[in-house]
Parts: C-alpha cells; sequence; structure tokens
C-alpha cells in the first residue's frame, strides 16, 4: 500500500536509479 504523504527526498534515490532524473534535470535547467 502507497501512503498519501510523498516526500521529494524519497523521489530524488527513486529517480537517480533511473535516467529519467537526469532528464529531468536537462529539461528544468
Amino acid at each position: 500500500m502507497h501512503q498519501p504523504h510523498t516526500k521529494p527526498t524519497s523521489l530524488i534515490p527513486c529517480l537517480n536509479s533511473n535516467s529519467a532524473l537526469r532528464s529531468i534535470f536537462i529539461f528544468t535547467n
């Protein structure tokens, strides 16, 4: 069960494992 509260810090390591993080960084910069 996924909890309703989502922490941004929890998403950082999750995306870090995937290439999505790099895409987001490039898109933001």
